[in-house]
């Protein structure tokens, strides 16, 4: 492959052309090829062949995650089976794409149908990722059934008497969503399948624990649990105390201001608005480090992200 700096999209062209012949290029590649490489590319010794394969996978190595809801009949939008197909086409396609295609399944602890297709598509290793949701209301970012009434009345125009149905049906559904939780937790463990839970504990449990503990309580928590398994609260390496002190102001507050939101604001809505600090990160990277990298594309996403931001604040 011959390097063709002019173009960020396709950094490499086939090195020859013999009539309606040529190289290879990187688009080539399978994903079976380009695993084998990433195993094989720290034990090459030639420097110009370990570059190269490493160009590859700079280049190649991209995944796509596809995020699936399993709340069957939530609201009449949602289907359990619909998803599983879904997921098992992406799982069937893999071989055959360009890209590394993941499926993220969210999954509501209400719905008591949704457990045995979790289960079956992670024996299956048709899913990569799994989270949990719960929308049960009094839990979660419903703190009370005015909330609750209040937001999926106004969103999918539900009359009185239909949310009265629906709350009933899903605090009947949620008395046994802790031995569902538990054994979807246990299947993902044998399965190799973790890491979106402890994103879901995270927010959720910011959510709770806002309701429950102050800010102060939460900073003592943290300090002696760093006390017990580090030995001491102060980090080995620190900062000189000026920077200590302003990183620690606006960490502190910007993360004070999310969790006061989280008290008043569905969690949903908070986390999305967290987006900003995208925003204002890729705007000062350009008017102040002059970072002109995939400009037009930046410039793009970060008009999409804050029409979506302007429309959650103005409608949500």
């Amino acid at each position: 492959m011959k390097l063709n700096p002019s173009s960020p999209n396709e950094p490499f062209t086939a090195f020859m052309h013999l009539s309606d012949k040529r190289s290879a290029i990187a688009d080539d590649f399978n994903e079976i090829e380009i695993n084998f490489i990433a195993q094989v590319v720290k034990d090459v010794s030639e420097p110009m062949i370990q570059a190269r394969f490493a160009d590859l996978l700079w280049l190649l190595v991209t995944t796509v995650y596809h995020a699936l809801s399993f709340a069957n009949e939530e609201l009449g939008v949602r289907n359990n089976q619909f998803a599983k197909k879904i997921a098992q086409a992406v799982h069937q396609f893999q071989p055959h794409a360009l890209v590394y295609n993941r499926v993220h399944c969210r999954y509501e602890i209400t719905d008591p149908t949704g457990l045995p297709i979790l289960i079956d598509l992670m024996k299956n290793q048709a899913m990569q990722l799994v989270s949990l949701m719960d929308h049960t209301p009094g839990q979660g970012q419903f703190k009370d059934l005015a909330s609750y009434k209040a937001y999926f009345g106004k969103s999918y125009k539900k009359s009185d008497q239909e949310l009265d149905k629906m709350i009933a049906n899903k605090k009947q559904q949620a008395e046994g969503a802790i031995g569902r939780v538990e054994l979807l937790v246990k299947t993902a463990n044998e399965q190799g399948i973790a890491a979106a839970f402890f994103t879901s504990i995270y927010s959720l449990s910011d959510k709770a624990i806002s309701q429950q503990v102050d800010s102060f309580s939460a900073w003592v928590t943290l300090c002696l649990y760093r006390k017990k398994h580090c030995e001491t609260i102060i980090p080995a390496v620190r900062p000189h105390l000026a920077v200590w002190l302003a990183g620690s102001l606006f960490i502190g507050t910007a993360y004070a201001l999310v969790i006061l939101a989280m008290q008043t604001l569905p969690t949903a809505y908070v986390l999305s608005m967290t987006n900003i600090g995208i925003l204002l990160a890729v705007v000062l990277s350009m008017l102040f480090f002059k970072d002109r990298v995939h400009l037009k594309q930046k410039i793009v996403a970060t008009l999409f992200i804050t029409s979506g931001l302007l429309i959650l604040g103005i409608f949500g």
